[in-house]
């Protein structure tokens, strides 16, 4: 990418930190920026994103094969393994957790884990006019995360799949995540 790419476009920036790269250092110092670059060749200084990652990573793994999904739900397993242990799992020394300690309260929705069976309110048309006068509103579904809005927000709503979708899918790929905010867990 071209130096020119950036020289104008970054002008509220402090301080751009990265590693030893000439191209950075070069762009940085065109463009009159204080910068500060991490030592080269010393994985020691990524240890604690590594460890991160590392930990995503094996909680996502886990998640999906402790539900039965298949491998192509690893996005929304990797998501939801994310938002489940920013709202619900302890900081050490803390007793809060990192949505706590963010947003000043407790995650106000209901703690499911993924690959559960849940019942699930349809707000569309197909699934809400396809049951019959008598029928329950809710659907039989598998849960497969939240919807989490930029800055690490939730708000309540709930991604699943439909049950007769699941069964009826040509393809697992193919299967349409719903959202809602009406959830059951059954007993």
């Amino acid at each position: 990418m071209a130096l020119d790419h950036f020289v104008g476009r970054i002008e509220t920036v402090d301080l751009l930190h990265f590693d030893n790269a000439t191209e950075y250092v070069a762009a940085a110092q065109q463009m009159k920026t204080r910068f500060d670059t991490r030592d080269a060749n010393r994985p020691a200084s990524k240890g604690v994103a590594k460890r991160a990652v590392r930990r995503m990573l094996e909680g996502a793994r886990t998640v999906l094969y402790d539900s039965g999904l298949p491998h192509c739900y690893w996005s929304e397993a990797v998501e939801a393994y994310c938002a489940n242990r920013n709202f619900h799992d302890e900081i050490r020394n803390t007793k809060k957790t990192a949505h706590q300690l963010r947003f000043g309260h407790k995650f106000k929705g209901i703690k499911v884990p993924f690959g559960a069976a849940v019942r699930w309110l349809p707000a569309g048309e197909r699934l809400s006019s396809a049951r019959g006068k008598f029928d329950p509103r809710t659907r039989p579904g598998i849960f497969v995360g939240c919807k989490i809005a930029s800055g690490g927000v939730g708000h309540g709503v709930y991604h699943v799949t439909d049950v007769d979708d699941y069964v009826n899918a040509e393809s697992h790929h193919k299967v349409y995540i719903q959202e809602t905010k009406e959830l059951v867990l059954p007993k």
